[in-house]
């Protein structure tokens, strides 16, 4: 499972509006910190970010960026298609035992993006002080959220534009599966 998370952006009270990036991270699993950046000191009552690369961004040409940015064509994570359809903002593979038996009967392949699949995730209602050179602020990403509503013996494959209807189910369950 990988996903590009970017425009993380942290409000708050008083002098907490504190944070806005322009960034572009690559969520894997297997890794657990990433760096968000600056804040001021404050209260962060709310947390927003995209899963996906923005249309500009998603346009671009990724051969010009350097290899250490997120979305550079010699970054190791880099996902993308093609300049017409941008950058694959989600990815989950594997494969699936649908008779419980332990063998491997089919594979899962999702790979969802697109321009108007880009998803805002927000988290609100947060009580959270930044008051130390060093806040640690913890996503939840449950992957199970992302298969809800889908059957996998016959909906296991999806790149988008191929199998359309398949690709929206994983999409609006994209928001649902971030929590703090």
């Amino acid at each position: 499972a990988q996903f590009y998370v970017s425009k993380i952006t942290l409000e708050g009270e008083g002098e907490a509006n504190i944070y806005g990036t322009e960034n572009y991270n690559v969520v894997k699993a297997g890794t657990a910190d990433y760096d968000g950046g600056q804040l001021r000191a404050g209260k962060i009552t709310e947390l927003k970010f995209n899963v996906g690369v923005d249309a500009e961004a998603n346009h671009e040409d990724p051969s010009a960026l350097p290899a250490s940015n997120p979305l550079s064509s010699e970054h190791p994570d880099f996902a993308h298609w093609s300049w017409d359809a941008g950058y694959q903002f989600l990815r989950l593979e594997g494969s699936v035992d649908f008779d419980g038996d332990g063998t491997e009967d089919e594979i899962l392949e999702y790979h969802i993006g697109g321009d108007p699949n880009l998803r805002q995730v927000i988290l609100d209602n947060l009580d959270i002080s930044v008051d130390q050179a060093t806040e640690v602020v913890t996503i939840t990403v449950d992957y199970a959220k992302f298969f809800e509503n889908i059957d996998l013996t016959t909906e296991s494959i999806t790149h988008t534009g191929d199998f359309p209807a398949i690709a929206q189910k994983v999409i609006a369950n994209i928001v649902a599966a971030y929590s703090l």
